[in-house]
């Protein structure tokens, strides 16, 4: 018999479900087959009989198309040996082998897939049609049997489709023992009397007791198998209701602005014979059309052998108290009276709520003060003796629903991941996306898209650094640093090789490419003379000794893709991709033995490509093409889709708050529903395949859509939450502030309210109290305000570390003080170092020190390293010369020319330095290479005149009282009485201090001689020719060099307020120098300095208004560049080059 139970509250048809188990006439031992709509009911249906009765075993649960077709095909064998054919993992590969002979015929299939066949939309076509053939397969099965008799549509799509699918359904190919047939053809064979044999064949093959728990949108067909299957065993239909009264014949408004009326039916949604009758309930009509279906099909002369038992008081239905807002909805909607309800809400009723935010992340971090509140309520309640300790309110007691979880992930795992103790509540996320579920199954999918991919240097290197990839090659962190660096040092930026390169449109040339750079750094590893061209490649030969292993296995890697690369773009067989997949995994991803979590990644990844094999079967038993070879795009779209979609094992009701989707948990009751995302254009769902869809122009009772099926959804998480219901949704424009509507459904239930629970009061008054509109910023000064300033008393945090922020945004302004202290000559520094005793000192030292002394202090004193961690590797070629390319440039035309005695130099680019690749790419390398060559051709006639007069040589020094210290070192450069100093750069004065320090060691040393300093003139934006000279005595060149050592060691105690750019920007000469000096130095002005963004220098900045101190006089900034660089200044004369 089909006995139909149903009741509003689903932990009631729980209970009855455990009742009817205990009456069953098998053993007890006896598995139970339990149809739910989803794994997610199932297992809360588990739960549940877990806690009445204290274990729940020989449970069967299964997905009622699963149960229908695999009773099918064990009664039916032409169903299990034809019908699989049809099934949603075989049919697209059918359509998509079969559609370019399709095409020969239906001139839509064939216009659309384009001459010569596009195979994207060869996949997307095989793929859309597929999944409308599976909707008509349940919802359309009379349609499908005219077509397979030949009958046309007259209007598109039906018209084109019709013909497809009497294609596929010809004997000769795939037939027409579809599932609709088959299960058409069960119905009538348990209908006959007179097939006993068949009879007994099903009842043998099924449970005695059939369950169906919580299906509310059900195909007719399989409510008529049910039916028809109740003729032999006994199937138990425990339907969720909203409503107590019968409402399957209650109509739809398109706009629910006023209480429904008689003189108010939409003609549009009648479904054909419909009579237009009184609406009883707007909510109900609105939201409720797929379960009103399933009522009316229930209830309809087709079903007149059910039976509804009489089970008195145990299953009345549970009417709310009228106690709060959503008490008074809920019964309302389970009697069909609301005209007559209370009107207004309590100030303190919290149990209908609607939160505007300005993202996704305030969605979230609401969302948390607003729980931890509920939570903190409960608990004052239980202290107050108001409820027993077990029925507070815990975390397990709240679910959370979104229409996307992937969207909201990030944001649930830092604000509810990253709380700290006092604010952290146990959660478990469910719903996510295969692909997010762990980086191993993000890197494979990655790894789909080879075909396509730039080979950016930045890319292979993220992907290099997945541990598991890592693994694989057996790369550490430290090798794997260093191949960032060789990366980049070596040219690579992005392209596989010059052929590569041309495919993409960038040109048929290696330079920047994998092939370019890995051939310098294998030829580095061989050849040490970086000046020597082997074969047309500029080896660079500055590698780490033995870590040069690292790059064999960079190659390795690097070959490894290429393969694969290479491999995916020929075509194959499903059986064939699935081995050369599994290949792929094997060779790029090696799980370590102590992380399990890895492993369940790949079973995860095989468990994907295993749908290969399937459409391996399918195809090879009924080819409907003599090619049966799947491109890579068809595969890759295909594998694509399926690690996008939810895996099947999720962790639901894992103990805290529950974040799922909108689907699993549908119906099932918790004390608090929170419903989030709910904007304007994200739900309900837009239906994409609407046009594609014959269903769509003419309804049937039973059809289920995607909006109609989101707008269940939406009625029974309202009818699911047993004493709150949270909404929230984007509803401010986060950079322009504007307001944003939210979902209609929230908009369709806040003017229901309105109408009938606060129908004389405004409607701006109405959702003044209903919808809270939270600020943008977590710090906003509406958080930390008496509620009776701000007007509503759901603005509130538990965040109270955002109190000091929100008092620096909206308090007076106050400056803090200067890390180190003002900027001013009479206040030393704050922060010292402890002071160590200083023997001896390098020349070199002393010069790496005065390049940039604050960073020698914190770093090397303090231990604060500030510097950025290593930057990902640049991944487009150079288009022009940074400054710093086209200083190393110049360096190495300066060597090359004094190596090989040059009058001049090339002014087009030698094939060497074209090899290196830090030229631009051809042909904007010439100009940019000239310019270089042109300037250094200006250095040469000196360097010549150096050279003729004597032969550089190295002097050691030795000074043993410098302002106390041991003073060392190795000059070098020294020529007939001169220090010679040729810098093909500007000489700003980092060069000249260093050229400076070394000429004062050496004649301090007691050594006579000149200094000469050749380069390009600091303040000329043209690299034009300058030089320096300068003739000190030896108690000079002692007096400046203590001078020099004692700010050293100063420096070793406490930072100095000096850099040698610094110093460049500073010209005394000028009027008001110090104040443009100052003004580069504040925030927001377009031409700041740059040393802004040195984190050593922003350390030793004063207050915003004075960073470099209140005036020139004053500011230690100042009097540190003078004591430095002024003698330096004073005694270095400019000389004609």
């Amino acid at each position: 018999m089909f006995y139909l139970y149903h009741h509003n509250d689903l932990s009631r048809l729980a209970d009855l479900f455990a009742v009817l188990r205990s009456r069953r006439r098998v053993s007890p031992l006896a598995r139970d087959t339990v149809l739910a709509p989803n794994a997610g009911i199932g297992r809360w249906l588990r739960i549940q009989l877990a806690e009445s009765e204290g274990i729940a075993a020989n449970i069967a649960g299964e997905l009622p198309g699963e149960f229908i077709w695999r009773l099918l095909g064990s009664v039916l064998p032409e169903a299990d040996t034809d019908g699989h054919h049809f099934q949603n993992d075989c049919l697209p590969w059918h359509l998509y082998a079969a559609l370019p002979e399709i095409a020969r015929d239906v001139p839509e299939v064939a216009d659309y897939l384009g001459r010569p066949v596009v195979e994207v939309r060869r996949y997307q076509l095989a793929r859309q049609l597929a999944d409308v053939f599976d909707e008509y397969l349940y919802y359309r099965a009379d349609m499908l049997a005219r077509w397979e008799a030949g009958e046309i549509p007259a209007t598109a799509p039906g018209r084109w489709q019709a013909r497809v699918w009497h294609w596929l359904t010809r004997p000769h190919r795939l037939g027409s023992d579809h599932r609709a047939a088959a299960l058409r053809r069960f119905i009538a064979r348990l209908g006959d009397d007179h097939d006993t044999a068949f009879h007994a064949k099903v009842i043998a093959r099924c449970p005695a007791d059939l369950y169906c728990f919580g299906l509310v949108a059900v195909p007719p067909d399989h409510l008529r198998f049910l039916y028809a299957l109740a003729t032999h065993i006994d199937v138990h239909f425990l339907l969720p209701n909203p409503s107590e009264a019968y409402w399957g014949d209650i109509t739809a408004h398109r706009v629910a602005l006023e209480l429904p009326s008689t003189d108010m039916p939409d003609a549009c949604d009648l479904l054909p014979g419909e009579a237009a009758i009184e609406a009883d309930h707007p909510l109900l009509s609105r939201l409720g059309r797929m379960a009103r279906d399933t009522l009316r099909l229930l209830y309809s002369d087709e079903f007149t052998g059910m039976i509804e038992p009489e089970l008195g008081e145990a299953m009345a239905y549970t009417c709310p108290a009228d106690d709060s807002l959503l008490h008074r909805i809920q019964r309302d909607i389970v009697t069909l009276a609301y005209r007559h309800s209370r009107q207004g809400m309590d100030r303190a009723d919290i149990s209908f709520e609607v939160h505007a935010c300005h993202s996704r992340l305030r969605e979230i971090q609401v969302l948390q003060d607003q729980l931890l509140d509920r939570l903190a309520r409960d608990d004052a309640r239980v202290a107050a003796g108001e409820i027993e300790p077990a029925a507070r309110l815990a975390p397990r007691d709240i679910i959370v629903m979104l229409p996307d979880v992937a969207a909201y992930t990030p944001a649930i795992q830092a604000v509810f991941g990253g709380a700290s103790a006092d604010r952290y509540l146990p959660f478990g996320l469910a719903d996510r996306a295969r692909s997010a579920a762990h980086p191993i199954v993000g890197c494979v999918a990655d790894l789909l898209d080879l075909p396509l991919s730039r080979w950016q240097a930045s890319q292979l290197m993220d992907l290099l650094s997945v541990p598991a990839v890592a693994r694989r090659f057996r790369l550490d962190e430290t090798e794997l640093a260093a191949l960032a660096r060789w990366i980049e040092a070596a040219g690579i930026r992005w392209g596989r090789d010059g052929d590569h390169r041309a495919e993409m449109g960038a040109g048929d040339y290696d330079q920047n490419s994998w092939r370019f750079g890995l051939d310098r750094l294998l030829l580095g590893v061989a050849q040490a003379d970086d000046e020597t061209l082997i074969d047309g490649v500029a080896p660079w030969s500055d590698l780490e000794g033995g870590i040069t292993a690292a790059l064999g296995k960079l190659w390795r890697f690097e070959d490894t893709l290429a393969r694969f690369a290479d491999a995916l773009t020929v075509p194959a067989t499903p059986g064939q991709w699935q081995t050369r997949l599994n290949n792929l995994v094997d060779q790029m991803i090696a799980p370590g033995p102590d992380a399990p979590d890895e492993q369940r990644a790949l079973d995860a990844l095989r468990g994907v490509f295993a749908c290969l094999d399937r459409a391996e079967a399918c195809t090879a038993e009924k080819p409907l093409a003599a090619d049966r070879r799947l491109s890579w795009n068809a595969v890759r779209d295909d594998l694509r889709a399926r690690l996008d979609s939810v895996a099947d094992r999720q962790p639901f009701l894992a103990g805290g708050i529950t974040f799922c989707g909108m689907v699993p948990l549908r119906a099932v009751p918790f004390h608090v529903v929170c419903v989030l995302g709910m904007n304007d254009t994200a739900f309900p769902r837009q239906d994409s395949t609407r046009a594609f869809n014959v269903m769509s122009a003419a309804p049937y009772l039973g059809d289920r859509n995607v909006r109609d099926d989101d707008r269940l959804l939406f009625l029974q998480a309202l009818t699911a939450a047993r004493d709150q219901f949270y909404i929230s949704y984007i509803g401010q424009d986060i950079r322009t502030g504007e307001a944003l509507p939210p979902s209609p459904l929230v908009g369709e239930t806040l003017d229901f309210i309105h109408q009938a629970y606060f129908r004389d009061e405004p409607p701006r008054d109405v959702h003044a109290r209903l919808i809270h509109r939270q600020p943008m910023q977590p710090f906003s000064a509406r958080y930390f305000r008496p509620a009776a300033d701000i007007g509503d008393s759901r603005i509130f945090t538990y965040a109270g570390a955002w109190r000091a922020a929100s008092r620096a945004a909206h308090g007076p302004r106050h400056e803090s003080d200067a890390f180190m202290g003002p900027a001013e000559t009479t206040d030393a520094p704050t922060i010292e170092a402890p002071a160590e005793p200083i023997e001896a000192l390098d020349v070199a030292t002393l010069k790496r020190f005065f390049d940039h002394p604050a960073r020698a202090f914190f770093r090397d004193r303090l231990q604060l390293d500030l510097d950025a961690g290593p930057a990902s590797p640049l991944d487009e070629e150079p288009l022009d010369l940074s400054p710093l390319a086209a200083a190393g440039l110049r360096r190495r035309l300066l060597a090359t020319a004094e190596a090989h005695a040059q009058q001049a130099l090339a002014t087009s680019p030698s094939a060497l330095e074209i090899a290196r690749g830090s030229l631009p790419p051809p042909p904007l390398a010439a100009a940019r290479y000239a310019e270089q060559a042109e300037a250094v051709n200006t250095l040469l006639p000196l360097a010549r005149d150096w050279q003729t007069r004597a032969t550089p040589e190295s002097v050691d020094i030795r000074l043993d009282d410098i302002a106390g210290l041991r003073l060392t070192g190795r000059i070098e450069g020294l020529a007939a009485d001169t220090l010679c100093r040729l810098v093909p750069n500007k000489l700003k004065t980092r060069h000249r201090l260093r050229a400076w320090i070394d000429y004062l060691a050496l004649v301090a040393a007691g050594h006579t001689a000149t200094l000469a300093i050749a380069g390009f003139d600091p303040d000329n934006k043209a690299l034009a020719g300058a030089c320096f000279q300068a003739d000190v005595t030896p108690t000079q060149a002692r007096e400046n060099l203590t001078r020099l050592v004692e700010i050293y060691r100063c420096g070793q105690r406490r930072a100095q307020c000096f850099h040698p750019d610094l110093a460049d920007a500073y010209n005394p000469t000028q009027t008001k120098a110090f104040e443009n000096l100052s003004f580069r130095f504040r925030a927001g002005d377009r031409r700041a300095h740059h040393l802004l963004r040195d984190p050593y220098v922003a350390l030793l900045l004063g207050p915003a208004d004075a960073p470099l101190g209140e005036s020139a006089d004053t500011s230690i900034f100042i009097d540190t560049i003078e004591r430095i660089t002024g003698p330096m200044n004073a005694l270095l004369q400019a000389q004609a080059l």
